[in-house]
């Protein structure tokens, strides 16, 4: 059974930008010690609250960790915390120094200062124009970053793939996804047609939505190809489709004449994949 661990990031130990796995020291309410948590926690930042389900292992060499299995953020609401969070990195040009000074003056208010006032920055010696606007822009595409990672776990993507479609689309993440899932199978690599799906679903596309039915189609000629398939019978490829897809084989039959137009692929008696009909 998994169990719950809350508190605020201490520090990061390790992270892997490629996928987010990350190594770091939980700081747990009333605990003296530090907890070492380990795990896919894209953009985690020191300061940072964090509430995480998972389990204890033991690890050979680095001793009792906590296994993330998933976890949610929060902003940090402390002056501590606030601290740390700005010290991190996330904010470039914002080092220790200037850390204190910007918490020392806003205080529990600092990072509603820097997300809706700004300006107020000028407030504090040494930042110019010039620092507030590389920290305004540092600020804002992190806070983009977390919105996307949100989004994506929340409509069933891990962490780890959540960052490779961030990677690949930026802040056009959401809308992208929103368009068409199923386009994460062909642009980013490791996701498939049954991951694509599962996100698709949970945003409420329908079984026979056309766009499901055209990448539903090219993944079960792709599955025969696998099996020594380069082309299939259209006669055969429709009755073994439509339970793969769970839809009726109409729906299968319209959508395959309209890849046909498209030439996305290819029929003569034999339904084929554009490239094996190459």
């Amino acid at each position: 059974m998994d169990e719950e661990l809350v508190g605020y990031v201490d520090a990061i130990v390790y992270t892997q930008p490629e996928n987010g796995f990350t190594v770091a020291r939980l700081k747990e309410p009333k605990k003296k010690d530090l907890t070492i948590i380990v795990g896919y926690l894209p953009g985690l930042q020191p300061g940072e609250n964090v509430v995480c389900k998972g389990s204890w292992k033991m690890h050979p060499s680095h001793g009792r960790q906590f296994e993330v299995a998933a976890f949610s953020v929060e902003s940090p609401s402390d002056i501590l915390g606030i601290q740390k969070y700005l010290e991190s990195g996330l904010v470039k040009g914002i080092g220790p120094v200037y850390a204190k000074k910007i918490v020392d003056r806003f205080g529990s208010e600092t990072l509603e200062v820097i997300d809706k006032t700004p300006e107020r920055l000028r407030e504090i010696d040494g930042l110019g124009k010039k620092k507030i606007r590389q920290l305004t822009e540092s600020w804002n595409a992190q806070r983009s970053i977390r919105e996307v990672m949100v989004f994506l776990r929340s409509h069933g993507a891990s962490p780890g793939y959540a960052q490779k479609i961030y990677k690949q689309y930026g802040d056009e993440s959401i809308a992208k996804v929103k368009e068409n899932p199923y386009q994460l199978a062909k642009e980013v690599f490791g996701i498939g047609f049954k991951m694509a799906d599962s996100i698709a679903l949970k945003l409420g596309f329908a079984l026979h939505s056309p766009e499901r039915l055209a990448a539903g189609i090219e993944f079960v000629l792709w599955e025969l190809a696998n099996d020594g398939n380069t082309c299939y019978p259209i006669a055969d490829f429709i009755p073994l489709a439509a339970p793969m897809l769970e839809v009726e084989g109409p729906f299968i039959e319209k959508m395959i004449q309209e890849l046909v137009k498209q030439s996305l692929v290819e029929q003569d008696g034999m339904l084929w994949l554009k490239p094996y009909f190459a």
